[in-house]
This record gives C-alpha cells, structure tokens and sequence, in this order.
C-alpha cells in the first residue's frame, strides 16, 4: 500500500477552494452539499403535554432503538421524515424532535 502524502498548508487551502468553488455554481447543488453535512436539519426539545403525547404515540409504535453510553441512554424512532431521540440521564429526561429542512432551490 502506498503512504498518504500529507498536505501543506497551501495544498489544503487550495483544496478547500475548489470545493467552495463547485458547491457555490448553484443552490441545488450547495444544498445537496449541506444536506450531506448534516447542517439542514432542525432539532428542537419537546417540553409538556407536546412531550406526553409524542411519547405516547412512540410507545405505541414499539420499542425504538436503543443505545446507551454509560451516561445517557437513548431510544430513537423514525416516523416519516422526522427522527424522535429520547434521552434519560441520571439528572434529566429530554425527547428531541429531528427533521430534515428539505430546502428546495428558488
């Protein structure tokens, strides 16, 4: 296997640039680039009876899936285009809404 050259400063630039160049020619393709990142999706906490009755609905779907890191424990269902994360902790309980911000081009 051949080693990975490593890059100069200058070298990374340039490269950055010309990515910066391809995504900017035009919105769709800018937003396919961000959509990519991960950086077009909305996330907000539900607080309340909002909570209640997403969780209720949830639960009624069956178990989410599940995983855990020691800390915080996380149950995450898909419904449609909106993703549903709840985490409990060992101070907090906290149901995060997740929804892919589909922005189409003017």
């Amino acid at each position: 296997m051949k080693p990975v050259k490593a890059l100069t400063h200058e070298e990374y630039l340039e490269q950055i640039r010309a990515v910066a160049k391809d995504v900017t020619k035009d919105p769709e393709t800018a937003r396919r680039f961000l959509k990519g990142l991960g950086l077009l999706k909305k996330r907000r906490t539900l607080e309340g009876e909002e909570l209640e009755q997403v969780l209720t609905m949830l639960r009624l779907l069956g178990p989410g899936e599940q995983s855990n890191n020691q800390h915080v424990w996380t149950e995450s269902w898909r419904v449609g285009n909106i993703e549903y994360n709840y985490h409990t902790g060992a101070e907090f309980v906290e149901l995060e809404e997740v929804i892919d911000d589909d922005i189409q081009p003017h």
